[in-house]
């Protein structure tokens, strides 16, 4: 209620400075308004019920950001309605937030997914949030973008340096008007932290920035070098200064964090310290940054899924002993494109791919023929019916079973077709595949018949995994020959060799610890297959 909220905020942004808290009910016939001391509602909302909460702490919010303090120009809006936006959340970590509930970041995700996805769809375009157009003043930018980049923001400055922060600047510009720049200035120089590099690459900039982990490589002992990637969603430039947390995932399905791994420009690298083998890492898992990305994460046993409704993609797992942790994220940036298309592809994606990665513990049950894999479906929502779908122009020219799936199981190797079956309408249908593995997926179009995947699904076994000294690579063709690779975390190839008759022994003793993937290849197929050296 409205007492409670009052008292969260004052303890995070300062005194009430009015003399009352006073409310009026109009006639409106949607949204409401703020005048200091006599908020106006539309008589629907008074309900008895809770029904609108959020909007009546936003109001109330106002009182601070839009009364106390107002942004300086129309093009600034942000400054007054993305902070009232963002006490929506506020108001949701007041009342509701407990040691097993974080009602908080519940209703900051959703808020941040909704974004993504209608941000253009609404406004028109991509804006930088201190120059948003007049005719889109009070849009998605200045409500929704202002309330998560200061989400963002939050996480960056850290809650003592955030809240003090505001409460000395609300202090100085008391019953006056910022700007967006001179606001950040003020902060940088009241909290003693560099801040222009987040107002350029947040504030001063279009559309969206986005994070990833391009290779894991091994340096020795328990230390890694970390190389990331930043790509752009609408942005005109590469941040700066950045700070994003990286979480790991060990075998037995263990999380490690490093925070605040800092990098600028495009490419970074930095090496950290973990106490296992990661099987993979993950960008802002505890979801502090409003980056391009819809992310899911789920543990899953036989026969249990994890759908992304917004990520277009569900993961089912099949049959394994032993609990699966599955991340898909759905990115909405261009994937890697390569020099050369898979044969029979004519195009692919350019504005989204999936990064999928299964953590489970290899050696949780092993056969005869070596330890065994997750069996399961991918299955990839596309959308060619719709101007505003992601496939729109991708798929223009073409029908729906020019649709093909890409994959690639690490960013150093080529993309190829994976097989799939199509269902749903020819404009928002369905991809299922059979190939459940750890990688890269993107949508393209082709020939009808492309597959790579048929032509390349020659069954490979790999044992023991994980390995010692020596790993035994056998093919289901017995006969089979062709050229074996290995390749580390990061796609260095580390190792070459012939495989004939089916099979080969390879000496991995001086391989350092770590993940590492075979690959097969020969006149009638080949294969992929990941092994964990210990």
């Amino acid at each position: 209620g409205p007492i409670p909220n009052l008292r969260g905020y004052e303890r995070m942004f300062g005194p009430y400075r009015w003399p009352r808290v006073g409310y009026v009910l109009v006639s409106f016939t949607g949204g409401a308004m703020e005048h200091a001391t006599n908020i106006a509602y539309p008589m629907f909302a008074v309900t008895g019920g809770l029904a609108y909460e959020t909007l009546y702490g936003h109001e109330l919010f106002h009182h601070w950001f839009g009364d106390l303090i107002t942004c300086v120009r129309p093009e600034e809006m942000w400054i007054n309605e993305g902070f009232a936006a963002y006490s929506e959340a506020l108001c949701q970590e007041i009342l509701y937030n407990t040691d097993t509930v974080d009602a908080y970041l519940d209703y900051i995700r959703n808020v941040h997914r909704t974004t993504l996805k209608n941000i253009v769809r609404n406004d028109g375009a991509h804006y930088a949030l201190d120059e948003v157009p007049q005719s889109v003043t009070y849009g998605t930018h200045s409500y929704h973008k202002g309330s998560i980049v200061i989400h963002t923001l939050r996480n960056y400055m850290g809650d003592s340096l955030f809240f003090g922060g505001f409460r000395d600047l609300l202090e100085h510009f008391a019953y006056g008007n910022v700007g967006s720049e001179e606001m950040f200035q003020y902060l940088s120089q009241s909290t003693g932290l560099q801040l222009m590099d987040f107002y350029d690459g947040w504030v001063h900039n279009p559309g969206f920035l986005h994070f990833s982990i391009d290779s894991i490589v091994a340096e020795g002992g328990a230390q890694y070098r970390i190389y990331l990637h930043q790509k752009l969603y609408g942005a005109a430039r590469f941040a700066n200064s950045n700070k994003i947390d990286l979480t790991f995932v060990s075998a037995q399905r263990e999380l490690f964090t490093v925070e605040d791994a800092t990098f600028s420009g495009e490419f970074g690298e930095v090496v950290v310290s973990l106490p296992f083998v990661p099987l993979f890492g993950m960008v802002d898992y505890y979801e502090k940054v409003s980056d391009a990305t819809f992310d899911y994460t789920g543990l899953l046993v036989d026969g249990q899924s994890l759908t992304g409704s917004d990520a277009n993609c569900t993961a089912r797992l099949a049959h394994f002993p032993d609990t699966v942790l599955v991340r898909i994220e759905h990115n909405i940036v261009s994937p890697d494109q390569p020099d050369i298309l898979p044969d029979s592809i004519y195009r692919m994606s350019d504005n989204h791919y999936w990064t999928v990665n299964l953590g489970y513990n290899p050696a949780a049950q092993t056969t005869p023929e070596g330890a065994m894999q997750p069996e399961g479906t991918l299955t990839f929502r596309f959308e060619r019916g719709s101007t505003t779908g992601l496939d729109f122009s991708l798929s223009q020219g073409y029908e729906a079973d020019n649709m093909k799936i890409l994959y690639r199981p690490s960013t150093a190797d080529p993309w190829r077709v994976v097989h799939t079956t199509r269902s749903g309408s020819p404009v928002a249908g369905y991809l299922k595949t059979d190939f459940l593995a750890s990688g890269q997926y993107a949508l393209a179009v082709g020939a009808p018949g492309a597959s790579v995947r048929e032509r390349e699904s020659v069954d490979m076994k790999l044992y023991p995994n994980p390995a010692g000294d020596h790993l035994l690579v056998r093919m289901g063709e017995c006969g089979f020959s062709g050229r074996l690779t290995i390749a580390d975390a990061s796609g260095r190839v580390v190792k070459r060799m012939r495989i004939e008759g089916g099979e080969a022994e390879v000496n991995v003793s001086r391989l350092p610890s770590g993940t590492y993937f075979v690959r097969v290849e020969g006149r009638n197929g080949g294969g992929v297959a990941r092994f964990v050296k210990y």
